[in-house]
């Protein structure tokens, strides 16, 4: 496990006071107000496809979440995995729709051990060894119920590196780690860094893979990957000696639609 400042801190969704920026509602909520539109007007109706188009203009999708506070820090060459949201929906009892994954969104608030680096980095993104990074964990039983899996889902717990290497897939001859944030060079001052991935990305010249800190600049990937019965991790990393990441908090939010 890692260090763990406050044991009692693991928040998981559904028990935490913490409060998103937006309403989430569930799956239910979503049908009710869909049979709602669809029998607006009476005695006809509207079509199902102009209901769904309603519903995505109000951005009324529903979404798994999760938040962790729990202040940990991770040292050179380690990785720990701070949080891991839930599953999406795999349900079949309801009509059946299908489920997309169309955005994830990740805050993250965290700092450096606040000195080194090359002369020039300091107080920029550049040459920043902390990092953290996002990978899909299948249902457990996909991977053989490994023991590490369960305790990835009570807190923040270090893993060892061949745990990467089981559940990120290779695609294009690369794994799929995508890079999510880094910390600012060598400043102990906690920051909050907000990060949103979309269905919409697109491929640009700018994307590239580093074989330290996996898919740069290229989370749409992540979001077209996920299915339901998929959970997201957040893995926190420092390389080097003297680098430390320090994180106090975090959450995460994957954001899909019916059809």
């Amino acid at each position: 496990m890692s260090d763990v400042l406050n044991p009692n801190g693991v928040v998981t969704s559904g028990q935490s006071p913490y409060q998103f920026d937006d309403f989430g509602p569930s799956e239910d909520g979503v049908e009710v107000v869909r049979q709602f539109l669809l029998n607006f007007i009476q005695p006809s109706t509207l079509p199902p496809e102009l209901v769904d188009e309603i519903i995505d203009l109000a951005q009324y999708w529903p979404r798994v979440r999760t938040h962790c506070e729990v202040p940990t820090r991770v040292g050179n060459g380690e990785l720990c995995c701070y949080l891991v949201t839930p599953p999406i929906s795999a349900e079949t009892s309801r009509p059946l729709r299908h489920r997309r994954v169309r955005e994830i969104r990740f805050k993250v608030r965290s700092h450096d051990q606040g000195w080194g680096g090359e002369y020039g980095h300091q107080g920029t993104y550049n040459g920043s060894w902390t990092w953290f990074e996002a990978v899909i964990l299948p249902p457990p039983a996909m991977l053989g119920n490994p023991k590490w899996y369960q305790e990835v889902l009570t807190g923040p717990t270090r893993l060892k590196s061949n745990v990467l290497q089981t559940v990120s897939l290779v695609q294009d001859g690369q794994p799929r780690r995508w890079f999510i944030q880094c910390n600012v060079t060598a400043s102990g001052m906690t920051r909050e860094h907000t990060v949103t991935w979309t269905i919409d990305g697109t491929d640009h010249e700018e994307q590239r893979y580093d074989q330290f800190k996996g898919r740069v600049d290229r989370g749409h990937e992540a979001v077209r990957l996920l299915k339901p019965g998929d959970r997201l991790a957040m893995i926190a990393k420092a390389l080097f000696p003297g680098w430390v990441n320090h994180v106090i908090s975090a959450s995460a939010e994957i954001i899909y639609y019916l059809r």
